[in-house]
């Protein structure tokens, strides 16, 4: 469209108007862009709800509740119990403003939330003595640390989550050892384990499947955890998909 159409002419003509004739520069506007969507109409298919729904199959909804495994239970409570301690010492501090409880709360029930999704989105299974151990080899071995003192990289690293810990064991041979089990990666979220089984079916059975997620680092690192599982799963901004769906989707 933008080879057989030349705006730039028509943009310079309007600022000149609106210049020097506000209300004149308005109404040439109006016309300018009711001649433009004129243009544009037969290449923008656009159709209504009530054009199509006919022509529909009826949407089926089907809840599932995922139960929490043991170590998603275990996690939870361990983040809810020092929150609450954290929550109690800030209450009784000076440091207790309306604004800095509301960022603590809100901080709170994202890692409740991401604990709930799969416990690998926060701190779960990772030691402090495996961060420091893992922060030495870097420091040593990784340009992009090799320069910071180590308190800074075992810092950077005690902000990551055990997904991010583990994409870097799996990203550097010489932290190999330190990758999550499958079984850690597997079978410690109640949602993975229900979509492992379901998943595999819907497959089968021929159906295109799409996975929506609240926020884009959920979609990632649920991607990748699919990925590895043995499902085809390609990323489409916050969402994903068995099968790449035609243009761009969020």
């Amino acid at each position: 469209l933008f080879a057989t159409m030349d705006f730039k002419p028509i943009s310079s003509q309007l600022a000149r108007l609106k210049r020097s004739t506000p209300q004149v520069g308005k109404r040439v506007e109006s016309k300018y862009v009711h001649r433009m969507k004129r243009c544009l109409q037969p290449f923008i298919l656009r159709r209504l709800k009530m054009q199509i729904g006919l022509l529909l199959q009826p949407k089926t909804i089907d809840v599932s509740r995922c139960s929490l495994t043991d170590e998603q239970r275990s996690v939870y409570h361990q983040i809810f119990n020092r929150s609450r301690v954290a929550f109690l010492k800030q209450q009784s501090g000076e440091n207790s403003g309306v604004v800095s409880m509301a960022n603590f709360l809100q901080n709170v029930l994202m890692q409740l939330r991401k604990t709930a999704n799969h416990p690998v989105l926060v701190r779960a299974f990772y030691t402090e003595d495996q961060i420091v151990e893992i922060a030495k080899r870097l420091k040593v071995k990784n340009d992009d640390w090799r320069a910071d003192p180590l308190e800074h990289v075992i810092e950077d690293l005690q902000a990551y989550s055990d997904f991010q810990i583990h994409t870097l064991a799996k990203t550097y041979s010489y932290l190999s050892e330190f990758k999550l089990s499958n079984d850690q990666l597997f079978n410690t979220s109640g949602k993975f384990l229900a979509l492992s089984e379901l998943l595999p079916q819907l497959i089968h059975k021929g159906h295109r499947i799409l996975l929506f997620f609240s926020n884009d680092s959920y979609a990632r690192r649920f991607g990748a955890l699919l990925g590895s599982y043995g499902h085809p799963i390609c990323a489409a901004g916050r969402l994903y998909a068995s099968q790449r769906a035609p243009g761009s989707h969020r």
